[in-house]
């Protein structure tokens, strides 16, 4: 097993794509969409999409949109392959600018930092959705965000975390469960 040394070695480690991204790359038609790319986990996706189209030989797009609060991000997505637009998904206008694109990953959430934040909380994990979902309704929408947070309630979880207290803990996972009604999943 190789011990990681540094932030360098984890993000090539985990952007390192296997045969079966590749495969999967594949398996879709058209380009992909990442929505919410600037977060925690979105940089390392974006770059595992990129590198498993490429191990695969695909001529696909690989397009991130985010604030992109770290100014960086976007050269650094650039670098590799990756077109970035710069949008606030809430803004008005602004879903409708972005290309029509047939394969969307979903990761714009507000996971963290939500306590006193409720309604900004609300406003990304439940009325984006659904936006998004009207605005790429010919599209296949995928929100991984959504099964991480479903694997830690079980089989019931969904609903009675829906009728928990609005207590700021509760408030993410809640709306995240709302998030997946929203778009079905």
């Amino acid at each position: 097993m190789t011990t990681i040394q540094n932030e360098a070695e984890l993000e090539e480690h985990l952007s390192r794509p296997g045969d079966a991204d590749a495969a999967a790359l594949s398996s879709l038609e058209g380009d992909l969409l990442i929505l919410g790319a600037g977060g925690k986990m979105g940089p390392s996706l974006a770059r595992l999409a990129r590198r498993a189209a490429d191990r695969a030989g695909l001529k696909k797009r690989v397009i991130a949109v985010a604030r992109y609060s770290n100014a960086r991000l976007p050269s650094e997505f650039a670098a590799c392959g990756i077109e970035a637009i710069a949008a606030d998904l809430l803004e008005p206008g602004e879903l409708e600018k972005l290309p029509d694109i047939p394969n969307v990953i979903y990761m714009a959430a507000k996971k963290f930092g939500t306590s006193g934040a409720a309604h900004e909380t609300w406003a990304m994990n439940t009325f984006l959705p659904g936006l998004v979902a009207s605005r790429f309704h010919s599209s296949r929408i995928v929100a991984p965000i959504f099964c991480v947070y479903r694997r830690f309630l079980g089989h019931s979880g969904r609903d009675s975390l829906l009728h928990t207290q609005d207590r700021p803990e509760n408030l993410a996972g809640r709306d995240l469960i709302r998030l997946g009604i929203v778009l079905d999943i």
